[in-house]
């Protein structure tokens, strides 16, 4: 499942070898399925203005469309000999990043669809995941031979020799700016990584009791999410490698996605447990009860860069489209510190505090729950 940057276009890939483009505005889907795969279509990439979609299928093409007026951009992308795992698009839609089963990475010109080189060659496994930076200019890839390989884009050259792990490395993910990289791996730890240096950016993160499936940095790489097959959620600072509290806990089963909203604020999880569920990032409370309506396990979930619309994808190949908007219990960021100063603190501002801080506003409860100052 992915999203356009705008939260108005939603792209999600099913087993049924169909590809769905919703409107995330009104929910319905736009128009029929794009049954344009012969197979599994195993991922989905929306370029940041939606407005170029990409889905890699077990077929070994690569499909691109409109994603507007859904035309066929030409015909299949074909040089793959193995399922396309993923694909990855730039955020002003010009490049594309397929790995795959064959074990190679491809990057191609969206233009004209041709390849930009030849393919990326050094995993000795499946191709897992790839992730291109804000930017364009650096590629990271993972696969199950436990590397991660970072990718120079403009002379298609390895950065470096690859990066080790002790384990499968299922998801890797780049901070908007590309100087940090996260991953996560089947020896249920996460490693942080300088991608100037290329070395570790510590130990690696250890708390997860189970196969870390999903990582995902805040834009601004201060906070790191994973989540895992132990059902649970960890939020780490990135600057000290430190958890920010306990796990996150709610969820019944295995934990298949997690996804940062733009402002990283909030937290969304998908999980075997057939429910979808929100977090307030700095009280790491849950936003609400849990949102229930898939028939399987949720393998996908997505934020609207305004945080308004949720977009989940799962087992029982149904996307469902959630509407934030109506939801009470999404908050604002100041509401969110608010909240964290009045259980720090325990008490509602003085009158002399409120003088000093808020001069010609009359004065009034910032901790509602809390007994007012007669100070």
């Amino acid at each position: 499942v992915a999203l356009s940057g705008d939260g108005k276009t939603l792209a999600s890939g099913s087993e049924d070898s169909t590809i769905l483009l919703w409107d995330a505005t009104t929910r319905p889907p736009f128009g029929l399925p794009l049954t344009d795969h012969a197979s599994s279509v195993l991922s989905v990439a929306l370029s940041a203005n939606g407005k170029v979609l990409a889905s890699g299928s077990d077929d070994k093409t690569i499909h691109l469309r409109d994603a507007i007026t859904q035309q066929s951009l030409g015909p299949p992308i074909i040089g793959h000999t193995g399922a396309v795992a993923s694909v990855a698009l730039s955020a002003d839609g010009k490049l594309l990043a397929s790995g795959s089963g064959d074990k190679t990475i491809r990057l191609w010109d969206v233009a004209t669809r041709q390849p930009l080189g030849l393919p990326l060659t050094g995993s000795t496994s499946a191709v897992l995941s790839v992730a291109l930076s804000a930017d364009g200019k650096i590629l990271a890839s993972s696969s199950d031979d436990n590397t991660i390989r970072l990718w120079d884009v403009a002379t298609l050259q390895p950065m470096g020799s690859p990066l080790i792990n002790n384990g499968t490395v299922w998801s890797v993910s780049l901070s908007a700016d590309g100087k940090i990289l996260a991953s996560g791996s089947g020896d249920k730890t996460i490693q942080l990584w300088d991608v100037v240096t290329q070395k570790p950016l510590g130990p690696p993160l250890i708390g997860h009791t189970g196969v870390v499936r999903s990582v995902a940095l805040s834009p601004d790489g201060k906070i790191l999410a994973s989540s895992s097959v132990d059902k649970t959620i960890r939020l780490w600072d990135v600057a000290t490698g430190q958890p920010l509290g306990p796990p996150l806990t709610g969820h019944t089963s295995a934990i298949r996605s997690v996804a940062m909203s733009a402002d990283g604020l909030t937290l969304v999880s998908g999980s075997d447990d057939n429910t979808v569920r929100l977090w307030d990032v700095i009280t790491r409370q849950p936003l609400g009860s849990p949102l229930i309506g898939h028939g399987d396990a949720i393998l996908s979930v997505a934020l609207s860069a305004d945080g308004k619309i949720l977009v989940s994808g799962g087992d029982d190949n149904t996307v469902r489209i959630w509407n934030m908007t109506f939801r009470p219990l999404i908050r604002s960021h100041f509401d969110s510190w608010k909240e964290r100063a009045c259980r720090i603190a325990n008490r509602n501002l003085t009158r002399a505090e409120w003088q000093q801080f808020m001069a010609g506003e009359p004065y009034r409860a910032t901790c509602p729950d809390l007994p007012l100052s007669n100070d």
